[in-house]
């Protein structure tokens, strides 16, 4: 017989790590340490014109990488120098996220800290690029309390509701409107609709895959609107 050696590949899931940054560094220490950090992962610090205050911030993050991940996970900071143009700041954030996201698995986001114009300028970059780019990893975006007491998720899902808009059938809407009010089954909707049961039940695999509908595990499934996307029905009523 002769013996064989396995060799294991572990493979890690990069995760990206955007925070606005103030003048404390809180937030950003809450999030590492909430989410953990991995070998090949990234910080990117985005702020406002550098002063002192900022520069000691970046200064303790750094040397917190440092001494608990030993150079594993990469540092950037993003320094945004001329934060009265919004068009401008929006256009610079858009170019650096667009170059970064796509070399991670999971992007994480947090808009706790620094200057709320930055923030804005932030949140409404990540809107666009969704709206541009179509193989995007996984995204997540939260605000924190100042007490901590908290960690709010916020909803990034603007932009795929306007790609959407515009796409779905007469049909796949009128689902969409049947189910808001209340969970129904495929049946129950194809009744309501005079529609052929097959076919209504082929939007329905449709909608889920999409995220805008959700399944419930139950006997008969009973289908319902995602809470993420209860937005989604006040778009089509303005539009129709």
């Amino acid at each position: 017989m002769h013996s064989s050696k396995w060799r294991v590949q572990v493979i890690y899931m990069r995760k990206l790590f955007i925070f606005t940054l103030g003048f404390e560094e809180k937030f950003a220490i809450r999030m590492i340490t909430a989410h953990g950090l991995d070998e090949g992962d990234k910080l990117l610090m985005i702020t406002g014109p550098l002063v002192e205050k900022t520069q000691r911030t970046i200064s303790f993050i750094r040397d917190f990488l440092n001494k608990y991940f030993s150079g594993k996970v990469a540092m950037e900071v993003f320094e945004l120098k001329d934060i009265s143009d919004f068009p401008n700041l929006v256009d610079r954030l858009y170019d650096k996220l667009r170059d970064e996201v796509l070399k991670f698995d999971e992007i994480i986001v947090n808009l706790s800290g620094g200057m709320r114009v930055i923030v804005l300028a932030t949140y409404t970059a990540l809107t666009l690029l969704l709206l541009s780019i179509k193989d995007i990893g996984k995204i997540h975006v939260e605000l924190e309390t100042e007490d901590s007491s908290a960690r709010i998720s916020i909803p990034i899902h603007l932009a795929k509701l306007l790609k959407l808009r515009g796409s779905l059938s007469h049909e796949k809407v009128q689902v969409l409107k049947l189910i808001s009010c209340k969970p129904m089954t495929a049946k129950e909707i194809a009744q309501a609709l005079g529609k052929d049961e097959t076919t209504i039940r082929r939007h329905l695999m449709e909608l889920v895959s999409l995220g805008l509908v959700v399944r419930k595990e139950t006997r008969p499934f009973r289908y319902v609107l995602s809470k993420d996307y209860v937005l989604f029905i006040k778009l089509l009523q303005s539009s129709s």
